[in-house]
């Protein structure tokens, strides 16, 4: 077991409160969430009270690892193709959600669209 993995072993196993704004490290990867032609929203950074939200909702076109032009792998993830974003510049973009995003992600990162946002 690697280290940053023994890591994050150990913090799961300190957090048993299932309160929203608390981390759940079961729910680290995000890959079953959606499959190809379902539509999700993905935070670009969590969600805080004090600023306003910053998400992209799109269909997913694929899944599963994503490499860079060049044919470099880049990370396992989703494929979307941005529909809604809150900052407005990737709409009609084909964007990347990866499944996992280290230390610094948060429950709910990533999620299945059922209906319109409100």
């Amino acid at each position: 077991m690697t280290l940053s993995c023994y890591v994050l072993y150990l913090m799961s196993k300190l957090n048993n409160s299932k309160e929203d704004n608390m981390f759940d490290f079961a729910e680290v990867n995000f890959e079953n969430v959606a499959e190809v032609g379902e539509k999700i929203q993905a935070y670009d950074f969590k969600p805080m009270s004090d600023r306003p939200d910053h998400y992209v909702i799109g269909t997913v076109i694929a899944k599963g690892m994503i490499q860079l032009d060049n044919g470099t792998y880049y990370c396992d993830g989703y494929t979307i193709m941005c529909e809604e974003d809150t900052m407005t510049r990737r709409v009609g973009q084909i964007i990347y959600v990866p499944f996992e995003i280290s230390m610094m992600d948060f429950n709910n990162r990533v999620r299945i669209m059922e209906g319109k946002l409100v």
